[in-house]
Order: C-alpha cells, then structure tokens, then sequence
C-alpha cells in the first residue's frame, strides 16, 4: 500500500505547489481542494482507502493556511510540504514496521526445511508409466475428475517466504485496499478440521503365499478398488494443505502425509491399509502399524517383508498396471500405487511418473 498510495500522494503535492505560487497572491483554495477530493477522497468509493494520503491531505491545507498567513511573497512552499510528508508517512512507519516484524516472526514459526533428508529421493528407473499410469497421474494433477483443492495454506505460506519487503509496504499502517492482506497465524497451522489418523479397522490377516490369489474379481470391482485408492491417496497426501515447497531443500510448514479417516469402496469394507516402504531400506517391505499409515510413524514402526501376493502386485504396478486385485474366499486384496505427481518432485526429487511406494489393502464384504 505504500506504493499505492504515492501516487495520489504525489497528486496532492504537485496540487499545493499550484496552489501556493507566489502570484497570484492568496492561495488558489479551489486547485487544492479539487484535486485534494480526486487524489483523498474519489478512491475510497473504490475500496482503496489510505488514512495516510487523508492525513497528508490535511496537513498540506494547514501548511497552506500558515504559507498564506505568515510567509512574505516569494518564500517558497517546499519547507511546508516537506514537513507534511514527514509527519504523515511518519505517524504510519510505527504500525507498517509492527507489520513487517510479525510477518518476521511468522517466518520463524514456519522456516525452511530440507526434505533431502527425510525423504529418500526415488530410486531411477523403478517404474513405467504407461497409459493407465498416466491417467491416474492426470486425476491427481487436477485432471477430470479430481477434486477441488483449496491451497490456501500454501499460498499463504509462500507469500510470506517470498514477499518479505511487500509485509512493510502493504502494511495497512499505509492504507487498505483490495490487495490480499499479510498471512496471519490462524492460516498457517494445519487445518483444525483434519483429525488423526484413525486405528486400523481390523487386526493384520494372514500371509497369502503361493500364486492361487487370481480367483474372480471382476472389471467393476477392480474400478471400484481404483477409485478407493485414488480417493485414498487424495487424502493421504493431503495436497491442499502439505505446505510450500521451493526445492527440495527449501520446505515451509510440512505436514507429514497420512490418512485422516479409512478409505472407501461401494460394497467392501476396508479392514487394513499397510504402506509398502521402497526407499528407506535395500528391499521393499511394509510399514506395520495399529493405526493407518502416516509417515510421522514410519521412522520407528516395525516392518514386515513383502507376502506373495504383495511381490505380485508391486511387480503389476512396476510395469506401469494402476492396481493389482486378488480374491481368496470372500478376502479381496489390493495393492495401488503411489506416484510422484508433479507437485510431488518439488520434495521428492526425482522425476514425475517415480514410484514412491504403495499402499496394500485387506477387504471383505460390507454387511448388508
């Protein structure tokens, strides 16, 4: 706003020096107050007010009123104008410097952190991505389909990392306009409305072994699984409200991925989420833990290594398959991929299309 409001600040100026030259003598009242009303007055209609300008409007007509008063023709105005300036921009310095130095607090709450290393970057070469891939890649990027995001939180935290110096010149000290106002502390905690993750549905099941897990899943419910997992992996990751990432070394106000409540298909009921781990150790294993995956956990919760049925799956994903479905009895099991979208790379490093992990589902059918 202090940039904005130099302009009819100027405007005022040029209109009191018109005002006050030396012939004619007195002061040309009319051209001051006119252009006084344009440049102070016209723009608060328009939702741009700036008690600065106001200020400085007033203090020039009392420096005009004392010109008049006191001063022999000839003498010049500057001293006058000049000490309005001073004494308006003055009284508002104070209110923009308390602005600027509780966006610097802010900025201490919420630094930069490195994610080099928290997050291991993927592994080159891990994954294809095929069509199938690519569509569901697409969903997440905000494609057909996808949902809403409200990335409020991480404008706001990107706003108050890179617009230092805009916190002391917008300072409302300066005037109010329809520009964004600072971020406040309210906007940057996570979001009050997302709970922790919930406890598994179900105790860990047993172990398919051998190659007899193809029994009948049909197409539609193999979408259906799909559409579980994409809705899933929306929550899980949370891109709405994760933070801002400028590189990978370079993240404000993360928030570790995990679910906020259990995922949902249209006739089965899930009864365990596991993430499948492909970074942190030299072989794939999953992440065993009593409530439902949040990577907060996984640097101390036990592992497990992969069941055949897992091994089939993440092979399925590794050639580029969206999902991979088994039946046995009336379990179903689900393994779905997780893909480093581009929004992803910022913190993951690598490359868009990287396989970052999966996440392996037990069902059974919902009761009726």
């Amino acid at each position: 706003m202090l940039i904005v409001s130099l302009i009819p600040a100027a405007i005022l100026l040029a209109a009191a020096h018109r005002a006050a030259r030396p012939e004619p003598h007195p002061v040309q009242w009319g051209t001051f107050l006119g252009w006084g009303f344009v440049a102070a007055v016209f723009p608060c209609g328009m939702f741009v007010a700036s008690p600065t300008v106001l200020g400085l409007w007033a203090l020039l007509g009392i420096g005009l009123l004392v010109w008049q008063l006191t001063s022999p023709r000839g003498r010049s105005f500057l001293p006058y104008s000049a000490a309005a300036v001073l004494i308006a921009y003055g009284l508002a310095a104070p209110t923009a410097w308390r602005d600027y130095t509780r966006f610097a607090e802010l900025r201490g709450r919420y630094p930069f952190e490195s994610m080099a290393v928290r997050v291991p970057e993927p592994r080159r070469g891990d994954a294809t991505l095929t069509p199938a891939a690519e569509k569901a890649l697409e969903l997440f990027e905000g494609g057909p389909g996808a949902p809403t995001l409200q990335r409020f939180r991480e404008l706001e935290l990107r706003y108050l990392h890179e617009y230092t110096v805009q916190a002391f010149i917008n300072s409302p000290g300066f005037g109010v306009t329809r520009m964004r106002p600072p971020p406040r502390e309210e906007s940057l905690k996570p979001p009050p409305d997302r709970p922790e993750p919930p406890p598994q549905p179900a105790s860990p099941g047993p172990a398919w072994d051998g190659a007899g897990f193809m029994g009948s899943v049909s197409a539609d419910q193999r979408a259906d699984f799909g559409r579980m997992h994409t809705a899933g992996l929306f929550d899980f990751v949370n891109p709405g409200g994760w933070g801002y990432a400028r590189s990978r070394r370079e993240v404000a106000g993360f928030l570790p991925h995990a679910f906020s409540r259990v995922p949902e298909a249209s006739e089965w009921k899930v009864e365990r989420v596991e993430l499948v781990g492909l970074l942190r150790h030299a072989d794939p294993v999953v992440y065993q833990s009593e409530r439902l995956p949040a990577m907060a956990d996984v640097k101390d919760a036990p592992t497990r290594s992969l069941d055949a049925f897992e091994i089939a799956g993440l092979k399925a994903i590794r050639r580029g398959e969206d999902g991979f479905a088994g039946r046995r009895g009336d379990e179903v099991r689900f393994v779905g991929a997780v893909r480093s979208a581009n929004a992803c790379v910022g913190c993951h490093g690598g490359e868009r299309g990287d396989l970052l992990g999966a996440f392996s589902y037990r069902l059974r059918p919902a009761a009726r």
